[in-house]
């Protein structure tokens, strides 16, 4: 069985003027369902039902078709209607005796998105007499069996695996004839068919994003050195530390310090819990019945908005902590005090 694979990515980096995805590829193109396991769902623009696949990256390979896997199936359902009555299984049963189902995957497809083909390897070797021989004893360990694949520099670069793809089959016999196959309907799972505006396109294939070829994820940290963005880097002058919270559990209330560990102020609700009640450092009298523009003006700017709005969810938060803290602590002193008894006593 020839099959050939159609896929048109929802960004192209084979043209030459641009490479880079936008920041915002995923976020426009798809939305997470974390109630499906973090499952993606196609938001975009582009109707699949209307892409021309003519012009879209295309892919082929060959595999052998085979009715292995209906017949193992047939073989567990058999085992297992021996000794369980199941209506629903005995007719799936009863349709794979009457017909032949041949099934195979499509071998060489994950390889050729990823830009490697699959060949018959060499194995790394030469002759004794080779002037190269050394070198190639010296990396054939190395190699292992690592060379399954060929690569294959000038096919389609996609780091980032998102688009649709359809497929076109064609059957050969022992014979060498061919006879197209004629999809009708494309049956897939359903994280797997498109979705436009609702409704579903039954003959296409949705792949979702994934990171295809090898790649690393790196955090570029920013220094707090004001309103302007620059990266952290060695000098020992620049910090991403823009200030420091510390929760006080006995009085459900927050220190908070500057980049040097200065203390600024202290912040706790007050008896009904309605309103954010400040207090200076020990020892500064300068922040008394100041506003929160006043004590920060000499901070990091990052925490003024901070102080500002995030207080009351923080120490409200703070605040289930400790209840929380207090269970655990009540149930881990009871645990220790029977053990302590049945030590006496025993």
């Amino acid at each position: 069985m020839e099959w050939e694979a159609y896929f048109h990515a929802l960004r192209n980096t084979n043209r030459t003027d641009d490479y880079d995805y936008p920041a915002n590829f995923s976020i426009t193109q798809y939305s997470v369902n974390q109630n499906e396991g973090g499952a993606m769902h196609y938001q975009g623009e582009l109707d699949p039902s209307t892409t021309d696949f003519g012009l879209s990256q295309d892919y082929s390979g060959n595999t052998v078709s085979t009715t292995q896997a209906a017949e193992n199936l047939k073989k567990q359902l058999k085992d297992y209607l021996t000794n369980h009555q199941d209506d629903r299984l005995q007719n799936i049963l009863d349709d794979l005796n009457q017909q032949i189902f041949q099934s195979q995957a499509l071998s060489g497809l994950n390889a050729s998105l990823i830009m490697q083909a699959q060949a018959l390897q060499l194995k790394v070797d030469a002759s004794s007499n080779n002037p190269y021989f050394v070198l190639t004893q010296a990396i054939a360990p190395i190699v292992g069996t690592h060379n399954t694949v060929a690569p294959t520099p000038n096919s389609y670069y996609n780091p980032i695996r998102a688009g649709f793809m359809k497929l076109a089959f064609m059957l050969i016999d022992r014979y060498g004839q061919k006879r197209a196959i004629s999809l009708d309907k494309l049956i897939c799972a359903q994280s797997l068919t498109p979705t436009f505006q609702g409704t579903e396109e039954q003959n296409s294939i949705h792949l979702p994003p994934r990171i295809a070829q090898p790649s690393r994820l790196i955090f570029r940290w920013l220094a707090a050195v004001g309103e302007e963005l620059q990266e952290m880097n060695a000098y020992p002058a620049t910090t991403l530390v823009c200030g420091w919270i510390l929760p006080s559990h006995l009085r459900e209330s927050l220190f908070l310090y500057d980049q040097q560990g200065k203390a600024l102020a202290t912040m706790f609700l007050n008896g009904d819990q309605s309103k954010i009640i400040w207090q200076s450092a020990p020892g500064d009298n300068t922040t008394t019945n100041q506003s929160v523009e006043t004590i920060f003006q000499y901070q990091d700017p990052s925490l003024v908005p901070w102080s500002k709005h995030c207080i009351k969810e923080l120490l409200a938060t703070l605040k289930l902590f400790g209840v929380l803290l207090t269970v655990c602590t009540t149930r881990l002193m009871h645990k220790i005090l029977k053990q302590v008894i049945t030590y006496w006593y025993s």
